[in-house]
């Protein structure tokens, strides 16, 4: 007879939680305790399914999946951190995979972890086409999406209303008095962007009519990317009195660019970003931002995942969770020259 995790827990006197934990050399459980838990596991021929242990109480993998576009990205930490704590207060472990925002290394990804007989996938999906590899995934594994989620399918995902959070931050800049705003957006084949770029474009247009298309810019959504399209910006006739950076990546970059060439932040030109990432308090940045709270999100896509796993087979509606962003008010935004209220 199989060895399982109650017999491991029954010997031990530790919780299936506990075991499971141990099993997977999660931190949370010492040292000692961990070597307690693998020797009586050696004892009793204790033996894992494909490198993933087994739960005894589902006899299904105690291991979710996790696969994000680019793990030096300050956006995905958190949000991993989320997704752990909350899954390792049910006896779950994650597996983390970086597709580094490439389509051939996420499918890779995608069907490692089916392959490994993960228990769910959480996935931040580099574009739209990323849903197309998931459906030849067995309807019995789950999958949520969270920040970027495909268009046009009915999926589980959870996210920012990223209409409103663009929509807020060019808003502030207009209220300032900007009107030549700057719109550094990232990759448009994820909903995010494009969701983002649109509730810029719609604002703009609410208020001013036209559209400056040389103050758009599309770049990747990273440090060197923001930096690069600002070079570009500013080597234009037409400088903007505002920036609007549809990540906080790209809002660093902006700001190192206009530093470097000796722009006082706010008084000559405004930046704002969206994520409110670590780094946009610092003393020394202080970046006027969009909150998006990543370690809500992160807890509340492993909250849905342990929900799927207890659903009837026989309930199929998604489940799809839009959070309402926030305004976070610093040093890189002030009113634009000769404004007067």
């Amino acid at each position: 007879m199989r060895t399982t995790l109650k017999d491991i827990s029954d010997k031990s006197g530790y919780t299936l939680a506990t075991v499971s934990r141990a099993l997977n050399d999660n931190p949370l459980v010492n040292i000692k305790t961990r070597k307690k838990i693998n020797a009586i596991a050696n004892e009793l021929g204790y033996v894992r399914n494909n490198g993933f242990a087994i739960s005894a109480t589902t006899n299904s993998s105690t291991i979710v999946g996790v696969v994000v576009p680019d793990i030096t990205n300050p956006y995905f930490p958190l949000l991993v951190k989320g997704i752990q704590d909350r899954l390792s207060t049910e006896g779950l472990s994650v597996f983390l995979c970086n597709s580094n925002s490439d389509p051939k290394t996420e499918t890779e990804c995608v069907r490692m972890l089916v392959d490994s007989k993960v228990r769910g996938i959480i996935m931040d999906p580099i574009s739209d086409n990323s849903y197309k590899k998931l459906r030849y995934i067995d309807d019995k594994i789950p999958v949520i999406f969270t920040s970027n989620i495909p268009k046009g399918v009915n999926a589980n995902y959870i996210t920012i209303d990223n209409y409103a959070a663009a929509q807020i931050a060019t808003s502030y800049l207009i209220s300032l008095g900007h009107v030549n705003i700057a719109c550094l957006c990232g990759n448009e084949e994820t909903d995010t962007f494009h969701t983002r770029f649109t509730a810029y474009c719609d604002t703009i247009k609410k208020h001013f009519s036209n559209i400056n298309r040389n103050l758009i810019i599309k770049t990747f959504p990273s440090r060197e990317g923001g930096f690069d399209a600002t070079r570009k910006i500013m080597g234009k006739n037409e400088r903007p009195t505002a920036f609007f950076a549809s990540n906080d990546s790209i809002a660093l970059g902006v700001l190192e660019y206009l530093w470097k060439h000796g722009f006082d932040v706010p008084k000559d030109i405004s930046v704002i970003g969206i994520d409110d990432v670590e780094y946009a308090s610092l003393p020394k940045i202080n970046l006027t931002t969009i909150e998006e709270p990543r370690y809500l999100l992160g807890q509340t896509a492993a909250q849905s995942m342990i929900d799927l796993f207890e659903q009837s087979e026989n309930i199929k509606e998604p489940i799809q969770v839009v959070i309402s962003p926030k305004l976070v008010i610093r040093n890189t935004c002030g009113k634009a020259r000769n404004y007067t209220l």
